[in-house]
């Protein structure tokens, strides 16, 4: 199949130009401010549930 080829095609690109790389940085320092945010409101339990919400969107795989 053409598209899954292509699919593939593009998947190697971002990954050989360094795309991937670029996007993990930018999402590191993303997650570093939420949790700067996140230490800047009193200890509860939201407080905890997004920390670990956090940690999960960040850390998931697909």
């Amino acid at each position: 199949n053409t598209d899954k080829k292509r699919v593939k095609e593009l998947i190697e690109f971002v990954k050989s130009s360094g795309g991937l790389d670029y996007a993990v940085s930018v999402m590191e320092d993303f997650q570093q401010k939420a949790r700067d945010i996140l230490a800047g409101f009193p200890e509860s339990e939201a407080r905890t549930s997004l920390q670990l919400m956090l940690d999960y969107v960040i850390e998931r795989k697909f």
